[in-house]
């Protein structure tokens, strides 16, 4: 067995702790360093880069280990990697189908302008929905979702010519930063109108069906955490952002990713899936018991309409500004869509439920609606609380 962890982090710490079955306090007593230390790294997880220093303690600390701690450390660190920092290879390629929803608040009269404009047929919907295509250059579809309250959103749905997830990550980092711009110019020239600065979305939600992954079956889950959480394969150490070296990539699939506001939306043998604040990734394993795309879409789709919705009505009344809401999609309104987007149904499949869920949980959606219900109520005696989560990450 190998003498040290080619590179420690927060994850490997934790792993290493609970191995030897040591309180954060009894760790941080071997290891001479504060209980606080020990909780700021297991926060950090992979994130969390140790400095030189500390690597030497907790290479000493395993080094001391009994057996017993070292083969358990070991059995957690990988299934099938050593602790010299072997790398399992690749087994495959990565096919992904990229999702991104891009909403942004417009108010009822122009989306009410819009839906003319671009002929958009209505919807059986709750959020009286009106959808039409619109032409998106690097998009194999794009659609534009149009509600009654005054939300528009942007669906891309793209194939991007990647082979890892670092590649997955810089493209997504890359076209984050044009997609917002490129909504604000279409919806400007539907619109008739010069100045775009608040047609703009504030943010972009990416979702990703993995159709095929590259890793070994032991590896797979790891993998599908990671692309739900995309900003850990970026480099960022230079002037300039770029994927993580595919050592790197293999050896973060290798040894297990942890991170808590990942939540997973799988069931074994079912699909591997998790949802984070700023994605969700999902690998379907049985088609007849997975989630579908339309599914996965329709769920996001009313999710963002009302994240953007209330977020709009915060924002606004944080300012002191009218939010322009109409009456008919005012505080009732909202206390519907929290009770909908929160609530499970009779004949609600468990894939359904696992993924609305996770979506209110890691976007604040239900504080969110609470926070933007209590705003428009007038007669209310409570004060308005409100939880802004951005979703991008980019």
């Amino acid at each position: 067995m190998g003498d040290t962890v080619q590179r420690w982090s927060g994850h490997e710490a934790r792993l290493l702790r609970t191995a030897m079955r040591l309180t954060q306090r009894q760790f941080a007593e071997l290891l001479d360093v504060s209980e606080r230390a020990i909780a700021k790294w297991e926060r950090g997880g992979r994130e969390y880069e140790q400095r030189s220093l500390t690597q030497g303690l907790l290479d000493t600390a395993l080094a001391r280990a009994d057996d017993d701690a070292r083969t358990r450390f070991v059995t957690a660190l990988g299934t099938e990697r050593p602790v010299d920092g072997t790398a399992l290879e690749p087994t495959g390629g990565l096919q992904v189908e990229s999702h991104k929803f891009l909403p942004v608040f417009l108010g009822a009269e122009r989306v009410a302008r819009l839906v003319d404009l671009v002929g958009a047929p209505a919807t059986d919907s709750w959020l009286d929905l009106s959808v039409a295509p619109v032409w998106h250059e690097g998009a194999d579809a794009c659609s534009l979702y149009l509600s009654a309250c005054g939300v528009a959103l942007v669906h891309l749905v793209q194939t991007p010519e990647v082979s890892s997830l670092g590649e997955l990550a810089h493209w997504r980092h890359r076209s984050h930063r044009n997609d917002p711009d490129w909504v604000a110019e279409t919806l400007g020239e539907l619109l008739g109108e010069a100045e775009m600065a608040n047609l703009r979305p504030g943010y972009v939600l990416s979702g990703y069906w993995l159709h095929q992954l590259p890793w070994e079956e032991g590896h797979r889950d790891t993998g599908v955490r990671l692309a739900a959480h995309l900003s850990t394969m970026l480099d960022r150490t230079g002037t300039k952002i770029r994927p993580v070296s595919p050592v790197v990539e293999r050896d973060m699939v290798a040894s297990g990713f942890e991170q808590p506001e990942v939540i997973s939306i799988g069931l074994a043998g079912i699909a591997t899936g998790y949802a984070s604040w700023s994605g969700v990734a999902y690998h379907p394993l049985d088609a007849t018991r997975s989630l579908t795309v339309e599914s996965f879409v329709e769920l996001e789709v009313s999710a963002q309409i009302m994240w953007c919705y209330a977020r709009h009505i915060q924002e606004a009344t944080e300012e002191g500004r009218d939010p322009g809401i109409t009456d008919v999609y005012g505080w009732r309104f909202l206390r519907a869509a929290r009770t909908r987007m929160t609530t499970a149904r009779a004949n609600e499949w468990a894939q359904v439920r696992m993924l609305r869920e996770a979506i209110v949980t890691t976007s604040g959606l239900d504080a969110l609606l609470l926070g933007a219900q209590n705003a428009l109520r007038e007669d209310t005696d409570q004060p308005s609380t409100y939880l802004l989560v951005r979703r991008d990450d980019t």
